[in-house]
């Protein structure tokens, strides 16, 4: 049998992870959410979705949380607010038609979606990003993850 390549541009997977992110952490039920966000906020990686190339192939996407750089203590609440700002900010950019902000990861082998997500804890702000890696043909891990503010220009 042989095997097809297919390639997915960066845009398509950020409208795909978008509507996703919104199925499974705002139109979902609360407790399902926040199961979710608790298995990822102990160093899970999830499965989380598939996208369909065609009739025939699939690519898995599984997800994963890093939230070492997050300053202060990250709760649902939080978590979400931030997601919901970054998936805004990814939303916004893909309705009007414009590219996206994505630059290379120095922690994974993948992209990263530049538009930042922030939540304030007490006196810090903090910035969710995500980003994909292909970590095998047919399955991406989705990354999402805080970062420090400095890092993006913004302390």
């Amino acid at each position: 049998m042989a095997t097809q390549q297919f390639t997915l541009m960066p845009q398509q997977i950020a409208t795909a992870l978008n509507n996703n992110f919104r199925q499974q952490f705002f139109d979902a039920d609360k407790t399902s959410a926040k199961a979710l966000f608790t298995s990822l906020q102990r160093g899970e990686v999830v499965p989380f979705m598939e996208i369909s190339i065609g009739e025939e192939a699939k690519v898995r996407c599984d997800l994963k949380l890093d939230h070492a750089q997050f300053d202060g203590k990250l709760n649902f609440s939080k978590f979400r607010n931030a997601l919901d700002a970054h998936l805004m900010r990814v939303a916004d950019r893909l309705a009007a038609g414009e590219e996206l902000h994505i630059f290379r990861s120095e922690n994974f082998n993948g992209l990263v979606y530049n538009h930042p997500g922030p939540v304030r804890d007490d006196e810090a702000v903090n910035f969710l990003l995500s980003g994909i890696e292909q970590k095998r043909p047919g399955v991406l891990i989705v990354h999402v993850f805080f970062v420090d503010p400095a890092l993006l220009g913004l302390s």
